[in-house]
């Protein structure tokens, strides 16, 4: 089956969400095209090469040691070769200094454990994500999270104050959250899901604002997906505190995903777009 044929077979039943098949063929694709700007393998691979699209120094970083391959790094912030694009989004990052203090490593390194705990999950965020960059919190109920289309394995998350089941759960949610729009945007580089002239705005039940259809379609995607996650977890032996928020996060996310039920319908959609909509609603 080539490429095509898998991406219109997920878009029609695209469960489980992390489709390890996909993931591999869409990624290995991608690591081809970089070859092309002088970052000729995984090892080579930073955020700021990707994002000015030549091989350099990878700068410092640190293993993340996790069950899945293949390899994972915190990076250390990078102001001066990443400081405009830091500022363009908004983006304010633990020094190396305040990384080593809060224990984001091992923060990391638990959450990620915790979506190991599905089958093919971890597998396919190990895939996705080759680097994640630590940001500061704006609170202790605050999560943060950011990923970029044009930095394809790259992502950019909060870690929470202390360290608690909760909390890690918490972070696992914003990294599979950034490793489900990274996945996402390869899909849409072979199949586009929305129109080029797309114009509409349509309400947001994540920003509580009008946003565009692509901002929508990746939202109810990657909720999906969490929904997923927190579905497979329950089946786990969690305990009553940490069952009930994932519980809880699921009832959130259903009534979220609850208020588009006439998405699919748009015109701003590709067929394709329209066919993956139509499969994440309504939610079973």
């Amino acid at each position: 089956m080539n490429l095509t044929q898998l991406i219109h077979r997920y878009l029609a039943a695209p469960f489980p969400i992390w489709n390890l098949e996909l993931t591999e063929t869409l990624v290995q694709k991608k690591w081809m095209e970089l070859e092309g700007i002088e970052i000729q393998s995984r090892e080579n691979y930073s955020t700021a090469a990707s994002y000015h699209q030549k091989g350099m120094s990878v700068g410092v970083r640190s293993q993340l040691q996790h069950a899945s391959q293949p390899k994972m790094y915190q990076e250390a912030p990078n102001a001066e070769l990443l400081g405009v694009f830091y500022d363009k989004h908004g983006l304010e990052l633990l020094s190396e200094q305040d990384l080593k203090e809060s224990d984001a490593i091992v923060k990391l390194e638990e959450s990620i454990a915790m979506l190991d705990l599905v089958p093919h999950l971890g597998a396919c965020v190990a895939l996705l994500v080759r680097s994640i960059q630590v940001l500061k919190q704006e609170g202790p109920q605050t999560d943060l999270s950011y990923s970029h289309p044009k930095i394809p394995f790259s992502i950019f998350v909060s870690v929470c104050e202390d360290r608690s089941m909760i909390s890690t759960l918490r972070v696992a949610e914003s990294i599979l959250h950034e490793a489900m729009h990274l996945f996402l945007t390869l899909i849409e580089d072979e199949a586009p899901l929305v129109k080029d002239d797309a114009i509409g705005k349509f309400y947001s039940p994540w920003k509580h604002e009008n946003r565009n259809a692509r901002g929508i379609l990746h939202g109810a995607f990657v909720f999906r997906a969490i929904w997923e996650f927190c579905e497979r977890l329950r089946n786990d032996d969690l305990a009553p505190q940490e069952k009930k928020y994932v519980i809880n996060r699921q009832t959130t996310i259903s009534e979220e995903l609850s208020l588009l039920p006439e998405f699919s319908d748009n015109s701003d959609l590709t067929r394709d777009g329209a066919t993956l909509i139509a499969s994440l609603l309504p939610l079973s």
